[in-house]
C-alpha cells in the first residue's frame, strides 16, 4: 500500500472543548477572537435557523452578529448582536448537556492526531486520533474556507473507543481540503478540533 503523509499538517492543535457544564464566562461583541468565541460559534451552529453560515472562525463578525441577534429574538432577549450576562447565561443553561450520577464534566482530551493519503484506494484520507476516555468519531471535511460546519461533509463512527481511525475515499489530488475532528463521550462532553488545511498529493 503506497501511503504519503498530506501537505499540509498541524504541528500544534488547538481545541474546542464543550463540557457538559460548559460556560461562556467573557462578554462578546463585534471584533472578540479567541477561544470563546469559537465555542460561541460551534454552539450557535448547532442550529441552523440561528446561524445557518455555521462558520468557526474564532472572529466574531457580522455574521455571528447576526447569529447572536437571531438567537436573542428566538429566546426574548434584547437583540443586541452582543454576548453579555442575560444571553451568556442562557447559552450556558442550553449547553449545559447531560450530567452523569457521578459529575461527569470532563471532555475527551485528543491527541496523537494524523492523516494519510493512500493513493492506490481512490485517493482515500485516513484520519486517526486517541482520546484519554472511550467517545464517539467524527471528522467533517470540506473545500470551504471559511470553514462551513453545516456544509462541510461528515463520516462518524457512534462506537466509543480510545483509538479512533475514520477512512474516507473520493478526495482529489491536488485540491486544498479543511479537515475537523470531534470526539464526545457516554454524556455529551465533546471536543473538535479547529480547522485544519491538507492537501492529498
Amino acid at each position: 500500500m503506497a501511503t504519503a503523509a498530506f501537505s499540509a499538517l498541524v504541528f500544534t492543535l488547538f481545541f474546542v472543548t464543550k463540557y457538559a457544564d460548559a460556560e461562556i464566562t467573557s462578554q462578546l461583541s463585534e471584533g472578540s477572537t479567541g477561544s470563546q468565541v469559537t465555542e460561541l460559534q460551534v454552539f450557535l451552529a448547532k442550529d441552523s435557523a440561528v446561524y445557518p453560515e455555521g462558520i468557526v472562525s474564532g472572529y466574531f463578525g457580522s455574521l455571528t452578529r447576526a447569529a447572536v441577534i437571531r438567537f436573542q429574538a428566538k429566546y426574548g432577549i434584547a437583540q443586541v448582536g452582543e454576548v453579555g450576562p442575560v444571553t451568556s447565561a442562557k447559552i450556558n443553561a442550553l449547553n449545559g448537556g447531560v450530567v452523569s450520577p457521578v459529575g461527569d464534566v470532563y471532555a475527551p482530551i485528543l491527541s496523537q492526531v494524523g492523516a494519510t493519503f493512500d493513493n492506490s484506494t481512490n485517493a482515500s484520507a485516513t484520519f486517526s486520533w486517541v482520546t484519554d476516555q472511550p467517545s464517539t468519531s467524527k471528522v467533517y471535511y470540506s473545500t470551504n474556507y471559511p470553514f462551513l460546519i453545516y456544509s462541510a461533509q461528515s463520516m462518524t463512527n457512534a462506537n466509543l473507543v480510545t483509538s479512533h481511525s475514520i477512512t474516507v475515499p473520493g478526495f482529489q489530488r491536488g485540491v486544498q481540503y479543511y479537515y475537523m475532528l470531534e470526539s464526545a463521550d457516554n454524556v455529551g462532553n465533546y471536543s473538535v478540533t479547529l480547522e485544519t488545511p491538507f492537501k492529498a498529493q
